[in-house]
């Protein structure tokens, strides 16, 4: 793992998913692209987009914003001033209107791909525009549709979908325009 202030001796990740997510990790190859894209990272100029099971039938887009407020080191982070829409704002508009100027708030867009079991469970794409501490997760618990498999937001998180076990939330693509780049997950629902 690379230390702030040493020379880098190997490649290093320049963002991090949830130890229980799977998909796409980026890594830097060297000092100036890492801190090249650590920035782009900081300033939501990556596009990150995840699969989930989610508890229940989401019945169409949202646009959810919250705070995502930390309570302490082991404890599930807390939403607060939850609002959602199904109506989409200019990300660009967005960003420069409130996250800038919040270390807090937070954008999710949830959106149902397909239903699986009798309609008690979505299969939905997820689309994050800033990158809160266990934001997708604490979201997703929020408005009432828990991930499958979060043991942390979802205390009956051992639901059983299709003989699924653990987490089920990738992070399946992640993009980044300034440098024409997408990566996609091999990893499915």
């Amino acid at each position: 793992m690379h230390r702030k202030n040493e020379p880098y001796s190997a490649v290093v990740p320049v963002h991090r998913i949830d130890r229980n997510t799977k998909g796409v990790v980026i890594f830097a190859k060297n000092e100036t692209f890492a801190k090249r894209l650590h920035y782009l990272f900081k300033n939501s100029l990556v596009d990150k987009t995840y699969e989930a099971i989610l508890v229940g039938k989401l019945y169409k887009k949202l646009f959810i914003e919250g705070d995502i407020v930390s309570v302490g080191e082991s404890a599930p982070v807390q939403v607060k001033n939850l609002k959602y829409s199904d109506t989409i704002p200019d990300k660009n508009q967005w960003l420069d209107n409130n996250y800038r100027t919040s270390t807090t708030l937070s954008a999710t867009i949830m959106k149902p791909i397909r239903y699986e079991k009798n309609e008690c469970f979505t299969i939905a794409e997820i689309t994050i525009w800033t990158g809160r501490h266990h934001q997708i997760r604490a979201i997703a618990h929020a408005i009432g549709f828990p991930i499958v498999g979060d043991k942390k937001y979802f205390k009956a998180g051992a639901v059983d979908v299709e003989g699924r076990t653990g987490q089920e939330l990738i992070c399946k693509r992640i993009g980044i325009p300034d440098l024409g780049l997408s990566v996609e997950s091999r990893y499915s629902l």
